[in-house]
């Protein structure tokens, strides 16, 4: 079975991609909210679209082992990962230290022959050109519906829902709704002053001259679900459970190659 895994840094778009591939292509199999590249999915002929955002750090792991393994990207502008909230919580949800980490292993992913990289601001902006782009590299996949009828068709979970703050659709009303959490941006920048490296890099600004905005605002420290800085050991835990995770998935993969030929005997 074919598999296109989603992944980006969380509040990038990895939801609303999920659900535009899940409702607007045939797609045989899909993970319920999010699923790890790790859980394998069903065996056979098919589509499975599956999202797990923060996995375009351990996909590499597999993405030899498995030719039917294919990833999309979810690039979003660190502003408005940083000040999105999740309905769940009124707090922050992302912070710029998880953003670039996600950022920085998509970097090295960028001219795989399965990985396809996009940004949130195209996509809201033009779904049904990047529908297009989608299709063009995922030949496998068969329009059933437009990106930009989605909202007409999607059923997405309770978790979806949560994740998305409600069905509606494709808009761009919120491309600069980070301007109303400035706070939030100013602090962030202060902790991480390479932020404006990135903005540059990817295009989001030519140059310092919006951090004028910030001047008079309060630096600010907020809530977040995740920390700025990173937990070691917990890390070290978790580095541990990625490898006897990966390590199981190829063994799978290896596994399946051996028994296909004997199924076709």
């Amino acid at each position: 079975m074919k598999r296109l895994h989603i992944t980006g840094c969380p509040r990038s778009g990895t939801t609303l991609a999920l659900e535009l591939l899940a409702t607007c292509f045939q797609v045989d199999h899909r993970c319920g909210h999010e699923q790890s590249v790790f859980q394998p999915v069903p065996a056979g002929e098919g589509v499975s679209v599956s999202k797990q955002p923060t996995d375009i750090v351990h996909v590499h792991k597999v993405l030899a082992e498995d030719e039917n393994l294919h990833v999309l990207y979810m690039l979003r502008d660190p502003r408005a990962v940083v000040t999105s909230r999740h309905a769940s919580t009124n707090e922050y949800f992302s912070n710029y230290r998880v953003w670039k980490e996600c950022e920085s292993a998509a970097r090295k992913l960028v001219d795989h022959p399965r990985v396809l990289q996009i940004r949130y601001e195209d996509l809201v902006s033009y779904p049904d050109i990047y529908q297009q782009i989608i299709q063009s590299k995922f030949p496998f996949l068969h329009q059933t519906h437009r990106f930009s009828d989605f909202s007409s068709f999607a059923t997405p979970n309770a978790d979806s829902l949560q994740a998305l703050n409600g069905l509606r659709p494709i808009e761009i009303s919120s491309l600069r709704k980070w301007t109303q959490h400035l706070p939030r941006v100013k602090s962030q920048l202060a902790r991480f002053p390479q932020m404006q490296d990135d903005l540059e890099y990817r295009r989001y600004e030519p140059d310092t001259r919006w951090q004028s905005a910030l001047a008079g605002v309060d630096d600010e420290v907020h809530a977040c679900r995740y920390s700025d800085r990173k937990p070691v050991f917990k890390e070290l835990e978790k580095s541990l459970r990625i490898w006897v995770k990966a390590e199981r998935y190829r063994r799978h993969v290896r596994q399946s190659k051996t028994a296909l030929p004997a199924l076709k005997a």
